[in-house]
């Protein structure tokens, strides 16, 4: 068994340099299970140096804030766990292996802790405490760590033993702290583990009592000393590398930084229920927005095949049907002739030939690609090259134009009208005829 010594075996590791601690973008779930955080965290890893490979335990430590509270979640590797015994009381908890963080709201580090320092404590078990500092008791003891037992405050701790140690999770509320967090604020910190190697009974209570100061003030015997096992059998660190704690001036200096997100100060500012409201109405507004400029948009695009299409010729091997063939001038259209390449005009034009005689059928740009022996990618190309339009935009606008030759006529109703040229659902022909010429059909 090796023992060691606490007088002996205090490091004198220098400080850990400024870091900053970003604001949470994660919802954090109290549960001593850290699998919901995502960076950005400040993150520190450290290790036991001493004992043998087995006694050492590994740490990380991680850390962030949001605009209530400071979080950490810190995962221990511990292969021996001193579990500690019920009853005990919080300046005890130090005793067993355990966690103990120290936070100064201010600071104002100096060479003992003062009233805004807390000391934390935390055991596997899921049982925590707080000790705070007391400048009044570090004068009148004279002691390097002047500390009492303190009401408890609104802590949310949750922890988790497993076959290779044991997570936390802890959650400081900065009101308890008498803190208003912004980014910039300063705090101290640092982070402990009590590490023990053998199971002992506990020892007599260390903390500072009324009873305890009268004492002292009295010059009555001091309370009994502490057991042999305390303060030798186990192997304590710091994130810093200390083995001795509660001294102001060795914690990490460290910065709040970062801010909460628009939603999430629109919603501390407003409530949840009229920021959500808001979200809903300016989404559905965009969706409008958006929805109209792509009608408009589609609009302008088919009446530009329509008006391509009035300019081409019917051959009369491919015409329509007399009763709904259109009436169109004999002269190609303008950006047909412009095309440079004759064999995609000639391609676009059997391929609308075909369309005009066969409205009532399956026109789909699959059914079309594999009459013409293309793939569905060199029928668009080939459309666009020979005629500026899609093969969708190409049937569309073809239907169409059938459809207001026989409503012009007036011989047909509307319903048999789009039923004949290819439309199955009446509404959407209404749109589409209203899209394209800018009045329903029932107009003509």
């Amino acid at each position: 068994m090796i023992v060691f010594s606490l007088l002996t075996a205090t490091l004198t590791a220098a400080p850990l340099p400024p870091a900053h601690i970003p604001y949470r973008q994660f919802s954090a779930t109290i549960d001593g299970n850290p699998r919901e955080w995502r960076e950005p965290w400040l993150e520190r890893r450290f290790a036991e140096t001493m004992g043998s490979e087995a006694q050492r335990n590994h740490v990380r430590v991680r850390m962030v804030w949001d605009a209530d509270a400071l979080l950490f979640a810190v995962e221990i590797v511990d292969q021996d766990l001193i579990a500690a015994p019920p009853g005990l009381g919080v300046d005890q908890f130090h005793q067993y292996d355990s966690a103990q963080i120290y936070l100064d709201s201010r600071a104002n580090a100096a060479a003992r802790m003062d009233d805004d320092d807390i000391d934390l404590l935390l055991l596997p078990d899921g049982r925590s405490g707080v000790l705070r500092g007391d400048a009044l008791i570090g004068e009148l003891a004279q002691v390097a760590v002047p500390q009492r037992e303190s009401k408890p405050l609104s802590l949310e701790y949750a922890s988790r033993r497993h076959e290779r140690g044991w997570d936390l999770e802890l959650r400081v509320p900065f009101a308890a702290l008498g803190l208003s967090p912004r980014s910039g604020t300063h705090l101290g910190v640092d982070v402990v583990i009590n590490d023990w190697l053998v199971d002992h009974p506990p020892s007599a209570a260390e903390g500072f009592t009324p009873e305890r100061l009268r004492a002292l003030a009295d010059s009555l015997p001091m309370p009994p000393q502490a057991d042999a096992a305390v303060g030798t059998q186990l192997l304590p660190r710091s994130w810093s590398g200390e083995t001795d704690f509660g001294y102001p001036q060795r914690w990490a200096q460290l910065t709040l930084a970062g801010e909460p997100r628009a939603i999430e100060r629109w919603s501390r500012r407003w409530g949840v229920a009229p920021v959500l409201t808001a979200i809903g109405v300016a989404g559905l507004l965009f969706g409008v927005l958006c929805a109209g400029a792509v009608y408009l948009w589609h609009r302008r695009l088919l009446r530009g095949v329509l008006a391509r299409l009035a300019q081409l010729p019917v051959p009369a091997a491919a015409a329509a049907p007399a009763s709904i063939a259109p009436v169109v001038p004999a002269a190609l259209a303008t950006a047909l002739t412009a095309t440079p390449d004759p064999r995609e005009r000639v391609f676009a034009q059997a391929v609308l030939d075909h369309v005009r005689a066969h409205l009532a059928e399956d026109l789909s740009p699959t059914a079309l690609a594999e009459l013409f022996h293309v793939s569905v990618r060199t029928l668009q190309r080939r459309l666009q090259a020979g005629l500026g339009s899609s093969p969708q935009d190409l049937v569309l606008a073809a239907r169409l134009e059938a459809a207001r030759t026989l409503l012009r006529a007036g011989n047909t109703r509307v319903g048999d009208v789009a039923s004949e040229v290819g439309f199955e659902d009446l509404s959407h022909f209404s749109r589409r005829y209203r899209q394209a010429f800018g009045h329903p059909p029932s107009s003509e």
